[in-house]
């Protein structure tokens, strides 16, 4: 039987809760899952009255870990017996602390299929044990892991939760080549591109309701979208920009090279700024700029 699953749905975790969960409809071991969204550690013990073997699933930044620290120490003080498994970057670098902060798993790395793995091998009697891309502690309290979890095409999964309307910026492409020493992406998802077809990213579009909504992606750096190197490949983002026009219509507002993205200083071109000012809705970008020293970078 397929456990309950409740998300701690606040703040940096939202958008990776939606999508991990949404994994779960994309394999007929746990298709149809129920799910619910919760907002506070007195929501998610209302929940799990109803099934106190639930699976809370949490997701977080860096620094929201401390509060989310509290949150899981209220929510074991109201509903004792749940299971918890905790993903993202924070998770995925610190994953002793985060174990040591209560939780029973760690995802490491991408976590729609391992936490496929999770909830499958739990609705089969399973202990969560021995699955890839998990860590935890044994019963003697050593730590325990299985290596990151598998890598797939962004196609195979969903962007958002269409099924509870959990909707989000459509992730377009994970992973970066350059391999910044500062930041976690290429670490978590490996220094090199993998783009989410024009196709699949119109079905997101018209899932969402297509005409008259407005659109955002998730990418490190967007106008690398379509190129497999520093190259920008602009036929690809103007093929994605155009089906997304398609789907939108002429009320919808398609946001590209802003928030929650960037684009890269040298990939701007009087080429680029001409394509992303006829097919995109935004007037502005958001420039990397992480330094302008040398020696940090």
């Amino acid at each position: 039987m397929l456990p309950l699953i409740i998300a701690y749905h606040v703040r940096s975790g939202v958008a990776a809760l939606n999508v991990v969960t949404a994994a779960l409809e994309a394999d007929a071991r746990t298709q149809g899952a129920e799910v619910r969204f919760a907002k506070s550690p007195a929501e998610v013990a209302r929940f799990a009255a109803e099934a106190p073997s639930a699976l809370v699933a949490w997701s977080f930044y860096s620094p929201d870990f401390i509060a989310i620290g509290r949150a899981l120490r209220e929510v074991k003080e109201l509903a004792p017996g749940l299971r918890h498994v905790a993903g993202g970057v924070h998770a995925t670098a610190e994953p002793r602390a985060v174990l040591d902060a209560g939780f029973d798993w760690v995802a490491v790395g991408e976590g729609e299929a391992s936490f496929v793995e999770l909830v499958a091998n739990l609705a089969a009697g399973g202990d969560g044990r021995g699955l890839r891309g998990f860590a935890y502690r044994d019963g003697a309290g050593r730590f325990v892991t299985h290596g990151p979890a598998e890598r797939h095409p962004l196609d195979r999964y969903p962007a958002f939760h269409a099924r509870y309307g959990k909707w989000n910026a459509i992730e377009i492409t994970r992973g970066c080549i350059y391999a910044c020493t500062f930041c976690q992406t290429p670490y978590m998802f490996k220094a090199r591109f993998r783009h989410r077809s024009v196709e699949n990213v119109r079905e997101h579009v018209v899932a969402m309701g297509g005409s008259g909504r407005y659109v955002r992606f998730v990418s490190p750096t967007s106008l690398s979208y379509g190129s497999d190197d520093e190259r920008v490949n602009l036929p690809a983002v103007e093929a994605l920009l155009e089906a997304v026009r398609g789907a939108v219509g002429p009320r919808g507002q398609v946001y590209f090279g802003t928030f929650p993205s960037e684009v890269r200083p040298e990939h701007v071109s009087p080429a680029a700024l001409a394509l992303l000012r006829r097919l995109a809705t935004n007037r502005s970008l958001v420039i990397g700029a992480q330094s302008g020293s040398e020696r940090v970078l």
